[in-house]
């Protein structure tokens, strides 16, 4: 199994579950700027290394959930049947 075995939904949904955590690392990092810690403290550093990774992620998930486009090719639905790995989609 890997990421395109996922449904465009079954993404969006840990998409939703993760976009409250990437705001949250975003308020975090714009509140350390705000009180003025200098951009070589290793907490801040930290928080914008998480911030980006997180961010990383959810931008991965929301061209997942694509249904095509995005410099894709449209998903199909994995090919079911006893000659699956031959190619054969139909039954």
């Amino acid at each position: 199994m890997d990421s395109h075995d996922l449904t465009p939904a079954q993404v969006a949904a840990i998409g939703a579950r993760l976009a409250p955590y990437v705001q949250y690392l975003a308020r975090v990092r714009r509140r350390m700027d705000a009180r003025g810690f200098p951009h070589t403290d290793e907490l801040l550093q930290a928080a914008d290394r998480a911030y980006n990774k997180a961010r990383d992620l959810s931008i991965t998930l929301h061209y997942l959930s694509c249904q095509s486009g995005v410099g894709r090719a449209p998903r199909t639905p994995p090919p079911i049947g006893p000659f699956a790995a031959w190619g054969e989609t139909r039954r």
